[in-house]
């Protein structure tokens, strides 16, 4: 469950006519979006499990960058988009754990870093 508050660019081309059937009701348009997208894990830290181990290893606020594109069409009352979007993560979101000291002399670095990349896939309906 996540808590984000984007703040971002789209710029709207304009809408083309289909000519192969000529009427203004069969029009799409191309957009390109970017911005930026904080986001808050609002279950970002679980408690830890009956055996000590935590259950989760990553901080709960991430910062992500986000650069896409859509196709919008129009038909009659109605527009339909279509927005292909990719998130990366710009913040480590890895945090040390907390796990007993056998583990850690175990797996000593196993990960150094970690961060997030998502792909967005939204359909909008006006």
């Amino acid at each position: 469950l996540f808590l984000e508050a984007p703040v971002g660019l789209k710029l709207n081309f304009n809408p083309v006519m289909n000519k192969n059937y000529g009427h203004i009701n069969n029009r799409y348009s191309t957009s390109l979006v970017a911005g930026l997208n904080p986001r808050y894990d609002l279950l970002g830290r679980s408690p830890a499990g009956t055996d000590g181990v935590t259950g989760k290893m990553t901080k709960a606020f991430d910062l992500y960058a986000e650069l896409g594109g859509g196709v919008n069409f129009y038909n009659h009352d109605v527009m339909l988009g279509v927005e292909l979007k990719f998130s990366l993560g710009l913040i480590n979101i890895f945090t040390k754990s907390q796990d007993p000291v056998e583990l850690q002399k175990l797996y000593p670095h196993a990960i150094d870093r970690m961060f997030s990349r998502l792909v967005i896939l939204s359909f909008l309906i006006q």
